[in-house]
């Protein structure tokens, strides 16, 4: 004879009940700084960390503040920025470095000043009718 399986009871969900754990943290329009005197950090991620360290903010919330709707720049980016393991080289990026000084009210080309090799020509800055080996 066969055995009936055991049923498992079925949980109606109450109202107001949504998903569990931390609410996720909503970059603010215009944050303010927790602090206004800082020691002037040499490199661009020791700089990087100090402002977003100022405003409160994590990479991950950075990324939502200022990157549209469609646009493809990965957060892991602004991470391995802030961790010195990456540098901002292409022209999107240096848009985005421009966005992050807007949003925290610092003067335009901080974070390009920090950067080593100032002078290098930001990368993905195609000429129309020369080869890419030529552009170099």
């Amino acid at each position: 004879m066969p055995r009936p399986s055991p049923q498992k009871p079925t949980a109606a969900p109450t109202q107001g009940q949504g998903k569990r754990g931390a609410k996720r943290r909503q970059p603010a329009e215009r944050p303010v700084a927790q602090f206004q005197e800082w020691e002037e950090p040499d490199s661009f991620d020791e700089a990087l960390r100090l402002h977003m360290k100022r405003f409160d903010e994590t990479s991950l919330l950075l990324h939502r503040a200022i990157i549209r709707p469609g646009e493809t720049f990965h957060a892991d980016t602004l991470k391995g920025w802030s961790l010195g393991k990456r540098l901002p080289r292409n022209v999107a990026s240096l848009d985005v470095l421009a966005r992050i000084e807007a949003r925290y009210r610092l003067p335009p080309g901080y974070f390009k000043a920090k950067l080593p090799h100032p002078g290098r020509a930001p990368a993905d800055q195609a000429v129309r009718g020369i080869a890419p080996a030529e552009q170099r």
